[in-house]
């Protein structure tokens, strides 16, 4: 089975990187016949800009759009700025073929400075992503840059979105982490798009209408 990981991450080393390499590796204990490569798009990023000037991809992109045209699964990071994904990563996908994510299994992550960037997942990535018909798991993972400091939260996301993304993989459709009497009626968390009942170290929620009155409005 063979499994395209691609890292949107600007710097090197990067904590894009770093959340790419740990879900690899939660896959790859759970998939043991899992064959991974690894895509650094910033290694992409002038070849890309010609691909969207001139509509004429480089032997590097050209390859690039063959592992994922072959690829059972996906796993897609990015690092969040200003409220968005990384100008790359969109970029990436926009020079692609139409199709060629169609149907694929895809693990989505994200990078920011803080959990209330976490949303762009939804917002932006996932909603994106749908647009290309890739079949997204319906458990992500935001990491902060919090969340480094506190790795057995981080950890247990991370093993929950693999277990959730390899059920994809080979086709199962029940939610890991979750028994079947559960009503899965639970609020979503900060850093995890899907509903949980796992502690994933963030904390309470405070309610928006709190928020508002703290600030006298």
């Amino acid at each position: 089975m063979k499994i395209v990981a691609i890292s949107a991450g600007l710097g090197q080393p990067s904590s894009t990187r770093m959340l790419v390499d740990r879900l690899v590796s939660q896959i790859t204990q759970q998939v043991s016949d899992a064959e991974v490569e690894v895509i650094e798009v910033r290694d992409l990023g002038h070849d890309l800009l010609n691909a969207e000037f001139t509509g004429v991809r480089s032997a590097s992109v050209t390859k690039a759009q063959e592992s994922i045209s072959g690829a059972d699964g996906l796993v897609v990071v990015t690092p969040v700025y200003n409220a968005h994904a990384a100008a790359v990563f969109h970029l990436f996908f926009e020079v692609l073929d139409e199709g060629v994510l169609e149907g694929k299994p895809m693990l989505v992550g994200a990078t920011g400075g803080t959990a209330r960037h976490s949303l762009v997942m939804d917002r932006d990535v996932v909603a994106s992503l749908h647009y290309h018909h890739a079949l997204v798991s319906p458990v992500s993972v935001f990491a902060a840059t919090e969340d480094w400091g506190n790795p057995s939260a981080l950890d247990r996301r991370i093993d929950r979105a693999a277990r959730a993304f390899t059920r994809l993989l080979v086709g199962g459709t029940n939610t890991p982490g979750r028994d079947e009497g559960d009503s899965g009626n639970e609020e979503p968390v900060p850093g995890q798009s899907s509903h949980t009942d796992l502690d994933d170290g963030l904390g309470p929620v405070e309610e928006f209408e709190d928020m508002l009155n703290a600030l006298g409005h």
